[in-house]
């Protein structure tokens, strides 16, 4: 960028909106993602022109931050790793099911040096598995909170060593990934919305509603959303509470700040 270079505010053709972008590892290609249900692929500095090189039908999709991959999910094929900007094949399907019905897996976030990303099967066994970022193959899974045990969200830790688990009623479970082992779980929480690591993998904010507050046969209806630093490596261990922002949590790349968006109160701290 320079003070001098042309400046383009262009809308793409998609008919939904844009929810995420990003370029290819030359530079030379952007590929953006909309809640239209597809993929495009634009070449570089051409994207303002309006007709893009490629386009995929897909139902989830997360563009990977180096621009090379795409993961994408639909319903016929189930969820494949593309190469960018080609769209080819790269891995898949990265969890084989049977002949017409492709498991159904939702991708959940990469570890800080993008070479493993967690995925969450939401068509009945409620798991989760780690795979390699570059050509999808298995690495570890299934992990779980057991049968019949409802996942809500899987997080990597920034050195990819460690997965946390959240499933409905049931609290935290800390995973070494490498052993499969849970080296931690904590329950007793109410309903957590999120929980991130802290950049350097030491703390994890965990977001929620204390539902201890609760008791509808008296009209007592308090959900008590707040945000708790915990410990990363001893779950239990509370290191900060925040008497708000029951929603999603960031940390800054430094780690000495964290913002916390709450959707019922409309608010972000």
């Amino acid at each position: 960028l320079s003070s001098s270079a042309p400046v383009c505010f262009c809308a793409m053709p998609h008919a939904g909106p844009v929810t995420a972008a990003a370029f290819s590892g030359d530079g030379k290609s952007l590929a953006t993602v909309s809640r239209d249900g597809t993929v495009r692929v634009w070449d570089v500095p051409d994207a303002p022109a309006g007709s893009s090189r490629l386009q995929l039908f897909v139902s989830d999709s997360r563009i990977f931050p180096d621009g090379k991959r795409i993961f994408a999910f639909d319903y016929s094929v189930g969820a494949r790793l593309l190469e960018l900007p080609s769209g080819a094949s790269g891995a898949g399907p990265l969890v084989p099911g049977a002949p017409g019905k492709p498991r159904h897996l939702q991708f959940q976030g990469l570890d800080k040096a993008g070479k493993r990303f967690v995925g969450l099967l939401r068509d009945g066994d409620h798991e989760a598995w780690v795979f390699d970022a570059a050509d999808g193959k298995r690495l570890a899974g299934p992990f779980s909170f057991g049968a019949g045990k409802e996942l809500q969200f899987a997080r990597l830790s920034p050195d990819g060593a460690r997965l946390l688990l959240s499933a409905t009623q049931e609290g935290l479970a800390l995973f070494d990934i490498a052993s499969g082992k849970k080296l931690d779980s904590l329950g007793g929480l109410g309903f957590v919305h999120d929980a991130a690591f802290s950049p350097d993998g030491r703390l994890l904010a965990v977001s929620g509603m204390d539902t201890s507050q609760r008791d509808y046969s008296k009209g007592l209806f308090s959900s008590g959303n707040h945000t708790e630093i915990r410990d990363a490596s001893k779950l239990e261990r509370v290191v900060v509470e925040v008497k708000h922002g029951g929603g999603t949590v960031l940390w800054s790349e430094d780690g000495r700040r964290l913002a916390t968006a709450d959707d019922q109160e409309r608010t972000v701290r």
